[in-house]
């Protein structure tokens, strides 16, 4: 609860973005690659050697989706705040993070 001049600041964001924002996004390319493995136990590759391959192009996939979703979550932040009637708007990619 904030305000300036009098004027108040708001956030009019809803819980469901911000959980598919921080954890659903986030865990697609380890769902991905559970799957991949999962698909690979059940048909029985004889290759062993496969799995931490999957494993880690999961996780490498992760870790390369940080900046988009840094950027999905400062524009979630942004674009949800108020300043009176009025609204912020951004438009971030992800290059700048």
């Amino acid at each position: 609860m904030s305000s300036y001049r009098n004027v108040r600041f708001s956030f009019n964001g809803r819980l469901r973005d911000a959980y598919k924002y921080l954890l659903l996004i986030p865990l697609i390319p380890i769902g991905v690659g559970i799957i991949i493995a999962l698909a690979m136990y059940l048909t029985q590759v004889d290759d062993d050697s496969l799995y931490p391959i999957v494993i880690a192009a999961a996780f490498l996939g992760f870790y390369l989706m940080i900046p988009y979703i840094q950027a999905l979550f400062a524009r979630y932040r942004i674009n949800y705040s108020h300043y009176g009637q009025g609204g912020f708007a951004a438009e971030l990619s992800a290059g700048i993070y």
